[in-house]
């Protein structure tokens, strides 16, 4: 079973329509929310505890 009160959490296509949502529910649960996806936000959903992780096109073959 998997700690999950602690440290950060990454949501995959976190500035999408549901990643949004997800992330927001983390963000006010009191966690540290990381996103991975295609577009930055300019202040990840204004949320201090949230930052955005722009990645290129190779970085995907490296994951």
């Amino acid at each position: 079973m998997f700690d999950t009160t602690s440290g950060p959490v990454l949501v995959t296509g976190g500035t999408g329509t549901l990643g949004r949502r997800v992330v927001r529910k983390l963000s006010d649960s009191g966690h540290q929310v990381q996103t991975l996806s295609r577009r930055v936000l300019p202040t990840p959903l204004g949320s201090p505890t949230c930052s955005a992780i722009r990645f290129a096109g190779s970085a995907c073959r490296q994951l």
